[in-house]
């Protein structure tokens, strides 16, 4: 538990480091984990088919300066809201001069949900500072891994004895 609890302390702080800092998010957004641009559309009212009903799930287009090759459904965080919901890759366009609209899906459709607004440079990437729940362990040992009987107490060690 004390491992699992300091690397979950690291990756928050690795987190929290890079949506604070541009300079820091630069290698997330060479190596295609994390996107930037520009908030050139926002659909509030976009819904589909959750299961059996229709829900809301926002949509944020933004355009990007860089080419982006992200894959349809990658999950992404708002850096200026890192600790809410995910949001999902729901489309990449390449346009002519090389940069790219991107679409991502707010996955939840709850109004109190942050949103960015059209024209603010936003970054999205797979930075998340929420915790993550990890079962804690039992007080004391399960029955399937306990002795069926006490075990014996070892024999003291003989002085002197004969080797």
């Amino acid at each position: 538990m004390l491992l699992s609890n300091l690397e979950e302390a690291t990756r928050r702080l690795a987190a929290e480091e890079a949506c604070d800092d541009p300079l820091v998010m630069i290698p997330y957004l060479l190596d295609n984990k994390a996107v930037q641009g520009r908030v050139v559309d926002l659909d509030l009212n976009h819904e589909e088919v959750a299961r059996v009903r229709q829900v809301r799930r926002p949509l944020v287009t933004i355009l990007s300066p860089d080419p982006c090759i992200m894959r349809r459904g990658k999950k992404l965080w708002w850096t200026a809201s890192a600790d809410g919901a995910p949001y999902e890759v729901h489309e990449v366009q390449a346009t002519p001069n090389g940069q790219s609209r991107v679409t991502l899906k707010l996955t939840t459709g709850s109004r109190g949900a942050p949103l960015p607004s059209l024209g603010d440079q936003v970054c999205f990437s797979v930075h998340t500072t929420s915790s993550r729940w990890f079962a804690s362990l039992p007080p004391s040992e399960p029955w399937t891994h306990r002795p069926s009987a006490p075990r014996p107490q070892p024999m003291p060690i003989e002085e002197g004895g004969n080797t």
